[in-house]
C-alpha cells in the first residue's frame, strides 16, 4: 500500500507509523461500533471516499476531519493519537496490517 504519509518521510519514521496507526485505530474503532463509514461518514458531514480515504491512509486529514471522525466514533482525537504514538514509539503498524500493508489473518 502507498501511503500519503510517506511523501518526504523516512520509511520507518515515527511519525510515519504513528500516522498509520490514527488511520488503523480510527478504522478498528469504527468495525467495533459496527458502523459503516457511511454513517460514519454522514455523522461527521464528510463522504464516505473520504472516510475512506482517511482510514486506508490515502489522504492526509487536516485536523477538522480528524475531529469530525472521532467525534462522529465518539471518542477523543487526543487518545487516539497518543495511543497511535506510543503503539509508533514500540514500533507498531497498522494493527491489522502485516508489515506489508496486507490484512492480518485473525486468531478465532
Amino acid at each position: 500500500m502507498i501511503c500519503a504519509y510517506e511523501c518526504g518521510v523516512p520509511a520507518e519514521s515515527k511519525v510515519m507509523l504513528t500516522c498509520k496507526r490514527v488511520a488503523a485505530l480510527l478504522r478498528e474503532e469504527r468495525e467495533r461500533q459496527g458502523l459503516s463509514m457511511t454513517v460514519v461518514g454522514e455523522r461527521a458531514g464528510l463522504s464516505q471516499q473520504a472516510v475512506s480515504y482517511v482510514e486506508r491512509g490515502m489522504r492526509i486529514p487536516n485536523l477538522d476531519s480528524l475531529l469530525r471522525i472521532t467525534g462522529a466514533l465518539n471518542v477523543e482525537l487526543s487518545d487516539v493519537v497518543a495511543e497511535a504514538a506510543s503503539d509508533a514509539k514500540r514500533g507498531l503498524r497498522g494493527a491489522s496490517e502485516d508489515g506489508r500493508g496486507r490484512p492480518r489473518a485473525r486468531k478465532k
